[in-house]
């Protein structure tokens, strides 16, 4: 038990959307940091953080949506919601918008970083508290 030797089975369609999902925060996270580990750094192509948050925000939703969140009888309202957020942290993280409405780069670079520690922060806690709600639901 617990080898390689035991037999997995993962839809490809949740297997590429996870990785999808994975890719897209992952480079996201990472352009929201990097302003603040490095004093010179490139700046990806917008046409990247057009497409990276929605790539981000219809896997996310698929992924959440494949985990049947209905299992969790009357906690699925607070998961919904805390998946949610989550999802539109990762549309705000990318947005253009926050140029616009702050004052300057730096402005827009502080809302970045606390949008993904946030986003980070919700998505690990939504995690555990599915699982916890699940295993409790199944006690019943």
């Amino acid at each position: 038990p617990g080898s390689f030797g035991t037999k997995m089975v993962v839809r490809l369609d949740v297997f590429i959307s996870r990785v999808l999902h994975i890719c897209s925060t992952s480079i996201l996270m990472g352009s929201a940091v990097v302003p603040f580990l490095y004093k010179d750094y490139i700046v990806v192509n917008p046409l990247v953080f057009a497409v990276l948050p929605v790539v981000a925000f219809i896997t996310g939703l698929y992924n959440a949506q494949v985990l049947r969140p209905s299992r969790l009888e009357k906690y699925a309202k607070v998961y919904r919601f805390l998946v949610y957020f989550v999802k539109l942290a990762c549309l705000g993280l990318a947005s253009p918008v926050l140029e616009r409405v702050l004052p300057d780069r730096r402005s827009a670079d502080i809302a970045r970083l606390v949008l993904v520690v946030g986003g980070a922060v919700t998505g690990s806690f939504t995690r555990f508290y599915r699982e916890a709600k699940l295993a409790e639901v199944s006690e019943k």
